[in-house]
């Protein structure tokens, strides 16, 4: 069984995730998130400590920290034909995306890149997402996983 609702995700999570690029260069972040009731359904705030994976011969190694912080906010509402889906929206308030609660596609185009994500809710309340990223200098896939 997935979520139920919006405020299902309230709270701290725990993020793993790995970014592959085409050319084998591989990210790794390590992190929290942390979803917060605002006015209009909850703030997402993240943060995490990325690293590079460092390959020396037959050794890999992970590179020096970077640190970040990212935030959305992610909307409480019910499209006009009863399907529950979470509007996600940048922190400065730019629409990013549509989540459907049962999990599933979601596309963002942001010129001249496409953004292909799936939302995967089945081994609630684990959960996780992947993205493609594709464009002219961009082409790479990211997938998280959250625990609580």
């Amino acid at each position: 069984m997935g979520p139920r609702n919006l405020l299902d995700f309230e709270g701290e999570w725990r993020i793993n995730r790995e970014i592959i690029h085409a050319d084998g260069t591989v990210a790794k972040l390590i992190g929290t998130g942390t979803f917060a009731r605002c006015r209009t359904g909850l703030v997402y705030d993240e943060k995490g400590e990325l690293r590079m994976q460092i390959s020396k011969g037959d050794d890999t190694q992970l590179g020096s920290p970077i640190f970040g912080t990212r935030r959305y906010y992610w909307d409480n509402s019910i499209n006009k034909k009863g399907t529950k889906q979470i509007p996600v929206r940048f922190s400065d308030g730019r629409n990013f995306h549509h989540i459907p609660l049962s999990g599933g596609t979601v596309l963002h185009w942001c010129y001249p890149d496409q953004y292909n994500g799936n939302y995967f809710f089945s081994k609630w309340p684990k959960w996780s997402t992947q993205w493609g990223v594709f464009g002219p200098r961009k082409c790479y896939s990211i997938v998280t996983q959250y625990r609580r």
